[in-house]
């Protein structure tokens, strides 16, 4: 970490559902220093059904969508961009419309169901959440909302198997102690967890199913004690992307 480098995830909802087939020059403007990433995985996906593009990409030192949207805004009705820095730790949200650019604010995603994975031989206590225990399983119907860092730059360490919908999700480590206030603010009960990290394998939060976000209790190396720290991999996309605006701009509710 600390090379400085944003990841961007653009949704381009095109004027008619007729795809633009200039990417090239999109991708050109896009990266602007010599044609880099700055080793964030470049993807691209189109969905002619809908009407969009998506592009995930890397770059150093700003936002750099205003020339493309200033050169191509005849083409497109709305740009909506999520980004993060690698030094920030907080993915931010703003839009392009026909009303103009909105103010960047911290973009939250939604949860609406908790995987508490205990260590064998742990017999864990109640705490108070409606649990359908299987085994040393919890499965927990549990609805909230988080803010998180989905950098996907390769600096990071990387499990191949926590996949999000573009790329491997990037380990993020929590060594504050404040990863609950810091990032959950409307699901205090689950700052009980911490007095337990010894005792737990993971925890795994999904949207409609789809697996979001994944904590997992590590040696911390900034103690000379036997402590644990969270290991965080984020992997939100625009489906459990609850920021106010952008389901207003689509019509939904959170």
């Amino acid at each position: 970490m600390g090379k400085n480098i944003d990841t961007f995830q653009l949704r381009l909802f095109h004027r008619s559902h007729h795809l633009v087939q200039d990417i090239g020059r999109w991708l050109n403007i896009l990266f602007f220093d010599a044609g880099r990433s700055h080793f964030v995985p470049v993807v691209l996906k189109q969905n002619p059904t809908l009407g969009y593009t998506d592009i995930q990409y890397g770059r150093k030192y700003g936002v750099s969508i205003d020339e493309m949207m200033n050169q191509y805004n005849r083409f497109f009705s709305a740009a909506w961009v999520r980004y993060t820095n690698d030094l920030t730790y907080m993915d931010a949200i703003f839009s392009y419309t026909d009303m103009g650019e909105s103010k960047a604010v911290v973009c939250y995603y939604g949860f609406d169901h908790l995987t508490v994975r205990w260590h064998e031989g742990f017999n864990p206590p109640d705490l108070g959440f409606p649990t359908q225990t299987h085994s040393r399983v919890w499965s927990i119907p549990l609805k909230g909302r988080y803010s998180a860092c989905n950098n996907r730059d390769y600096f990071n360490h990387h499990k191949p198997y926590i996949t999000t919908p573009t790329t491997p999700a990037s380990e993020m480590g929590e060594d504050r102690g404040e990863v609950w206030k810091d990032y959950f603010h409307d699901v205090p009960s689950l700052a009980q967890f911490d007095d337990y990290k010894p005792n737990i394998e993971a925890l795994e939060f999904r949207w409609n199913g789809r697996l979001v976000r994944v904590m997992q209790p590590k040696l911390s190396r900034f103690s000379e004690k036997r402590e644990f720290e969270w290991s965080q991999w984020y992997l939100d996309h625009w489906d459990n992307c609850v920021d106010e605006a952008w389901l207003a701009f689509n019509g939904l509710t959170f």
